[in-house]
């Protein structure tokens, strides 16, 4: 096993270079791909990572037309023109205009807390199946450490794991913990995200088109037929 790493005791001496190029090269086992893959989340104490207390799975489709994701009871849908975001418990229908970096994107978090906190140490592993990339953060932040499993043979993301603060966890890209098993966790949660069963998406170009979901009556923004007993929630106000 080859190790690469970059130390220091700030953000400025590590080889931040080296670290970008890591993850833009990952970045681009997704980009402008058209797949689907299943997601499966476990969360365990950081005293006892082992020990999975609460788990979630979700799926995600990634086309040129836009990207689907789904966990549990939230649904989110993006295109060129809008991010649309079904919670189906609440029956509401959050809707904002679409931006580069979607709710969807798996790798959002990462980037974000890359660019929140000075990253301490940062390593690269070449394994016998593939690369493991190693990030530690500020212990006083939000998230002390990232790491992420990928098979560049086969252009795929395995694994992502991050040990950050409970209290982060609060749906999105992370998934939620459930309220039974709030309690169980302390200061400081390991999150597994398994990134499983790559295949072709499902969706067709059509059924990422807004028009599915709402239409416009004048100045008024109204839900389709398949979703009448939802509320909107204008998230933008230039829509």
């Amino acid at each position: 096993m080859i190790v690469l790493s970059a130390l220091g005791a700030g953000a400025q001496q590590v080889d931040t270079s080296r670290l970008f190029r890591e993850i833009t090269e990952v970045q681009a086992m997704f980009r402008d791909k058209e797949l689907a893959f299943d997601m499966r989340y476990t969360y365990a104490d950081e005293s006892r990572p082992l020990a999975i207390i609460d788990s979630a799975k979700g799926k995600m489709e990634m086309t040129k037309a836009g990207s689907r994701y789904e966990l549990s009871n939230v649904v989110c849908v993006n295109n060129n023109r809008y991010v649309i975001v079904l919670f189906k418990d609440d029956k509401l229908m959050y809707l904002s205009k679409a931006f580069f970096m979607t709710p969807a994107d798996p790798f959002q978090q990462m980037r974000a807390m890359i660019g929140q906190g000075s990253v301490r140490k940062f390593s690269v592993e070449k394994t016998a199946d593939g690369k493991k990339l190693q990030l530690e953060f500020d212990p006083q932040g939000p998230c002390r450490k990232i790491e992420l499993e990928t098979n560049p043979v086969d252009g795929v993301v395995k694994k992502i794991r991050y040990t950050i603060r409970t209290e982060m966890i609060r749906g999105g890209s992370l998934g939620q913990i459930s309220t039974e098993h709030a309690g169980d966790f302390g200061e400081h949660v390991v999150v597994s995200m398994y990134f499983e069963k790559y295949r072709k998406p499902e969706w067709s170009a059509a059924q990422f088109d807004e028009k599915n979901f709402f239409f416009r009556e004048g100045e008024e923004l109204k839900t389709t037929a398949a979703y009448q007993d939802y509320t909107i929630f204008k998230a933008s106000t230039n829509l």
